[in-house]
């Protein structure tokens, strides 16, 4: 996060591929020296979390470089993947973490959600559809933060059964719920209380500024 935020302030985005390289062989290296080498390396080159955020470095570097002809293509292609990832993890009950490992997630959700990204990075910014996504990125840092806090409380406080995977009586109508209170919540949470923040730094920034000439 570090390194892509200072290419960024830097504005030297395409120095972050030789950045993620870098962080990637020094990860591994240092993997090789702890007292598991061989579980902690695979862990490390495998990891989703990892390969997610590459991967959307790299979206912000190709968006520049070569805009899609076909963007609501994209779209809805990435739509329809997860859309069908989602009926088969429903089908196997797969879980992230559990005997399934984590590492099929990227193929399953990582890859599609990189297609809508690119895509409506590469539509028209009068395109409603694109404004409805930009929106919707604009609060994914509050929907990353409060989904799980979301969905442990829903969780406990909605009738339950024994076993994680039917933590309601309907699966359908529990995921219904929890996708609809998060998106709720965040949108608010970015408007109210995400947006004002940002507003500090700059505000501090331009006083400083001002006073210093």
């Amino acid at each position: 996060y570090l390194a892509m935020a200072g290419c960024l302030l830097l504005k030297r985005k395409n120095a972050v591929v030789v950045i993620l390289l870098a962080c990637g062989v020094g990860g591994f290296i240092f993997s090789l020296l702890s007292k598991q080498p061989i579980n902690y390396a695979a862990s490390y080159i495998i990891s989703p979390l990892l390969i997610e955020f590459a991967i959307g470095c790299l979206i912000s570097i190709a968006f520049n470089k070569y805009k899609a002809q076909s963007p609501r293509a994209c779209i809805a292609s990435g739509f329809a993947l997860i859309l069908t990832s989602g009926a088969i993890a429903f089908q196997l009950k797969y879980i992230p973490g559990g005997k399934s490992g984590e590492f099929i997630r990227v193929f399953a959700f990582g890859l599609p959600a990189a297609l809508i990204v690119y895509g409506q990075a590469c539509l028209n910014s009068e395109n409603k559809i694109a404004n409805a996504l930009k929106v919707l990125g604009d609060a994914s840092y509050a929907i990353y933060l409060l989904h799980m806090p979301i969905l442990i409380f829903i969780w406990h406080a909605l009738p339950v059964t024994a076993k994680f995977w039917f933590f309601f009586k309907n699966l359908e109508i529990g995921a219904i719920v929890i996708v609809i209170t998060t998106v709720l919540l965040s949108l608010a949470y970015y408007k109210f209380i995400e947006k004002p923040l940002l507003k500090i730094p700059n505000f501090i920034y331009k006083n400083l500024t001002s006073s210093n000439n």
